[in-house]
C-alpha cells in the first residue's frame, strides 16, 4: 500500500464542535486498544539516557499521554505542544504550549535544548518535508519515541470491527490514518537519520501500531537533568 496523506476531519473541526470532543475521547480508547501509553513508559524506563532527560509531546491532543507520563515520572519536567488550547485539569507542573510546531524555531525554545520527544500517532500527519524538518529537530534532541499507524490494509478492516464503538469523525479518520502510517525503516528515512549515528529500532503490532525509537549512538552529557 502506498503511503497518503489526507486532511483527517478531526483537524479541520473547531476543537469545541461536539464530533471532535467524541473523537477525542475515541483516541484515548484507540490508544488503550494499541496499547500505547504503556508502551511509551516502559520504553522510556528501559533506557538510562533517558530517565535524565526533560520530555516534550509533540501534538498532545488532549493531553492523556502526558497524564500517563506524569504519573509514571512525576519528578521528570513535561511539556507539549499541541494547536488546540491546554486541556481542563492537566496537571499544573507539565507545561503546555498552544502553537504550531512549524513556526519560527524561537516561537518554541524548549525545542532547542536536547530533550527527549514523544510523538504519538502524530508523525502519520506530515508529508516528506514536514518530517524531515522534524528530523532536524531530532537530531537536537537525546532521541525520539514514536507510535504510529503500521500501513496495512489489516488494519482498515480492524477499525471497521469497532465502527459500532466510535464516532463519525473517528470512523472517517482511522483508515486514512492507516494510509498515511509507516512501515520498516520509513521513520528513519524521513527524519534522516542514519544507523552509523544512531540507535533505531522499530516494530509493528497485530493490533496496528508502528512503534519506532531512536537515540544518538554518542550522546553528550548535557541532556537537561530532573531532580
Amino acid at each position: 500500500m502506498e503511503r497518503t496523506v489526507q486532511p483527517e476531519l478531526l483537524d479541520s473541526l473547531p476543537h469545541d464542535h461536539p464530533d471532535a470532543r467524541r473523537g477525542r475521547r475515541d483516541l484515548v480508547l484507540v490508544n488503550l486498544l494499541m496499547g500505547n501509553p504503556r508502551w511509551i513508559v516502559n520504553t522510556i524506563r528501559k533506557v538510562p539516557e533517558w530517565r535524565n532527560a526533560a520530555i516534550i509531546e509533540l501534538g498532545a491532543g488532549d493531553g492523556h499521554l502526558c497524564r500517563a507520563l506524569h504519573h509514571a515520572f512525576p519528578d521528570t519536567p513535561i511539556s507539549a505542544i499541541d494547536l488546540a488550547p491546554r486541556p481542563a485539569s492537566l496537571p499544573p507542573a507539565i507545561q503546555w504550549h498552544q502553537g504550531d510546531l512549524f513556526a519560527p524555531p524561537d516561537a518554541f525554545p524548549e525545542i532547542a535544548s536536547r530533550h527527549l520527544l514523544i510523538a504519538n500517532l502524530f508523525l502519520h500527519h506530515f508529508e516528506a518535508p514536514a518530517l524531515a524538518a522534524l528530523g532536524e529537530l531530532v537530531k537536537n534532541s537525546v532521541g525520539i519515541i514514536s507510535v504510529e499507524p503500521e500501513r496495512r490494509a489489516l488494519h482498515i478492516w480492524q477499525g471497521r470491527l469497532i465502527s459500532p464503538l466510535i464516532g463519525r469523525a473517528t470512523r472517517h479518520d482511522l483508515p486514512v490514518s492507516v494510509r498515511a502510517g509507516f512501515q520498516g525503516t520509513e521513520i528513519a528515512k524521513a527524519f534522516g537519520l542514519s544507523q552509523k549515528n544512531w540507535l533505531i529500532q522499530h516494530s509493528r503490532t497485530f493490533f496496528g501500531a508502528h512503534r519506532f525509537h531512536a537515540r544518538p549512538r554518542i550522546l553528550s552529557h548535557d541532556a537537561p537533568p530532573h531532580a
